[in-house]
Formats: C-alpha cells, structure tokens, sequence
C-alpha cells in the first residue's frame, strides 16, 4: 500500500519513514476536509429530514410525535457544539511548549475534544474524536505501516470519546470521563511505541541507555502527564466543576 503511494508521488521514503510530499499533503488535507463535511452535511440533512418528518406526524396525528433518534447528533444545535468544541480542541493542540524528547503540553487539547463526549454520551464523542483524529494526522502525519496510522491516530485520539462512559454520572463525571479518556489515548500511544518506536534508531540520544525498554511510556508520559494533571487541578476547582458540570451541560442540552 505505502509503495503504491509512493510510485504516485504522494510519499516519499527516508530511512525507513514514508513522509507525504506537497502533492500528497494537499490530496490528506482535500481528502479528509471533504469526508469531514460530507459527514456533517449528511448528519445535518438526516436531523432536518426528521425533524420535519416528525412535524408532518404530529400534525397529521393532531399530537406531538415522538422524537426519532439521529444516528450521531440529535439537534443542529448538538451538531453545532460539538464542531465548536472540536475546532477549539484543534486549534489549541497547536500551541504550548514541546518537550525535549518530543510531543507538545497543548492549552487543554483534550479537555475540549473529551467535554464533548461528557456533553452527549459516547456515540457523539467517539465520533467527534475521530473526527479530531483525522485533523490530528492531517496536521502531522507519520508513516510507517497502516497499523502504525492507526494506533498513532485514530485509536489513540479516537480513545477520547470514551468520556462518554460518564455522561450521565451525577458527581464527577467530568473528571472520571476526562481521566479514563487520555489514559485510553496514553495506552494505545506506547503501545504503538512499544512495536514501532522503541528501536534504538527512533530513541533521542539524551535518553537513558538504561531506560530504552521504558522509552515508550515515559516518551508519551513526558507530554501527556503535564497536561493531564494541570487539567486535573482545574477540573477540581468548585467554581470551574460547577460551570463545566452544571451550568454548560444545562444550556447545551436545552
């Protein structure tokens, strides 16, 4: 498959890495914008064509119809939130500082693409998160394998829908949701490190030598930790619980 790629220009290879040339970084970005829109606008069409449909049934029935559920989004404003929070997630993914051995402390990524999943339980979120994954791999993609792509993108930024789990818990369901999802991304992280990254070809000569068969968790840890206790800290502030939990789920379900 990546060989295919190659003879039509798309990637090249440099010892053992297939990186995309200009033609192929245009066709991921086209690509991937258009599966994106066209899985919004069809989202959005199904939610109207129902909406009136129901209207029509109510109408004929001189009562109220039942709601009918959407495959992903239940309302346009559902659909419009969750884009929001996905833009936000994304565009701030782009910012805070790198760290040595690689990988960025973000301004709150994944709290973003995760509220998500806590806002609308885990159909939407881990919809959304794919969606997050595959503007994650258009930003910076790497190619070793289809497998690689896989753990490196779309299960490991998928795994923050997985806030959806808690969407209906009463107390601390933020947090909890918050928690287990970058710890689902954090495993499938250094699992793919562990079956691709841990050669001593990939590991940064200021890493302990004593240390490579660590390499993949501490590596994914070095990025991920920071971020995901600071978030933590703010997530426990009353006054931050009580907007989050109470006052911005309220609105965006009404």
């Amino acid at each position: 498959m990546l060989k295919f790629l190659t003879d039509l220009s798309l990637f090249y290879e440099d010892e053992g890495y297939y990186y995309p040339t200009t033609k192929g970084t245009v066709t991921i970005y086209g690509i991937a914008a258009l599966a994106i829109i066209i899985a919004f606008v069809l989202i959005f069409i199904a939610v109207k064509k129902r909406a009136v449909a129901g209207s029509a049934g109510a109408a004929a029935a001189g009562a109220a119809a039942p709601a009918k559920s959407n495959p992903v989004f239940s309302s346009t404003k559902q659909m419009v939130i969750c884009a929001l929070l996905l833009a936000l997630g994304f565009v701030t993914s782009m910012f805070g500082p790198k760290m040595p051995w690689g990988g960025r402390v973000t301004l709150f990524s994944m709290l973003f693409i995760s509220y998500i999943g806590y806002l609308y339980g885990l159909k939407v979120g881990i919809f959304t998160a794919l969606t997050y994954s595959i503007l994650q791999f258009m930003q910076d993609p790497y190619v070793l394998t289809p497998l690689q792509v896989c753990l490196d993108y779309f299960f490991a930024f998928t795994a923050l829908g997985l806030s959806g789990l808690f969407a209906n818990m009463k107390k601390n369901g933020l947090l909890i949701g918050y928690i287990v999802a970058v710890l689902g991304r954090f495993f499938f992280a250094t699992l793919a490190g562990y079956i691709y990254w841990s050669d001593p070809a990939y590991i940064p000569e200021s890493f302990p030598k004593a240390l490579t068969f660590l390499y993949s968790p501490l590596y994914n840890l070095a990025y991920i930790g920071p971020e995901m206790a600071v978030t933590i800290a703010i997530l426990c502030i009353p006054a931050v619980k009580k907007v989050l939990e109470d006052r911005l789920k309220k609105a965006s379900l009404d």
